[in-house]
């Protein structure tokens, strides 16, 4: 029968020891991912309309709130003076 030292099995190394000097298919220079194109322009376009939506909305109903408020505070110190 054997004996077990702890409820675990004894560990094993996972770790490999390899060298690689050259993967096959592999570049050797440096490229560009990939070439830009109209098609891209207008992605990015489209992604600056989609940030800035949002941003152009909070501030119309701060500013819409605000001359709400204003137009609500004239109507009452008016009220209040007659």
């Amino acid at each position: 029968m054997e004996e077990s030292t702890g409820p675990y099995p004894p560990s094993k190394s996972k770790t490999w020891e390899t060298t690689i000097d050259r993967v096959e298919g592999w570049p050797e220079e440096a490229r560009s991912l990939k070439n830009r194109d109209w098609i891209h322009c207008l992605f990015t376009i489209g992604d600056v309309i989609l940030v800035s939506l949002p941003i152009y909305f909070i501030r119309m109903s701060t500013f819409e709130a605000s001359v709400a408020y204003a137009d609500l505070s004239s109507t009452w110190h008016r009220s209040s003076d007659a």
